[in-house]
């Protein structure tokens, strides 16, 4: 997809939806091998593509809402964050140590999204 076309909200959606069942596949097969150590964030990482990905994407779809490209790459950014902040944090745990880097993972996360959505909004009322 070059940079000059839109972006299509279910495209985004299914790609999202796919990352979500590969990071739920990987998530289940980390913990088969892990040993019967569990981690909260391995297992709660396929939400945030499910619940920041899927849902909104979704939502601008039925509603046909065309988002900015910088916003919704904004946006991506931010998901990805929070995802492999996650994901680390989760093998970490898993290993037996802890991660006090994630703080840093979910600040940048939340900032990358609000940014994203800041410029939704500002692109929209334009």
């Amino acid at each position: 997809m070059s940079t000059s076309e839109s972006r299509n909200n279910a495209i985004i959606c299914k790609r999202y939806l796919v990352a979500t069942i590969v990071c739920a596949v990987f998530a289940t097969v980390y913990e088969i091998f892990a040993r019967g150590v569990i981690s909260l964030w391995m297992i709660g990482m396929p939400i945030f593509p499910l619940i920041l990905g899927v849902l909104p994407f979704f939502v601008l779809h039925k509603r046909g809402v065309q988002a900015p490209d910088w916003a919704v790459q904004t946006w991506n950014c931010g998901v990805i964050t929070l995802t492999v902040g996650s994901l680390l944090n989760g093998i970490f745990e898993i290993f037996g140590t802890y991660l006090d880097q994630f703080l840093v993972f979910m600040v940048c996360g939340i900032a990358l999204l609000i940014c994203g959505l800041t410029i939704f909004i500002i692109k929209r009322g334009k």
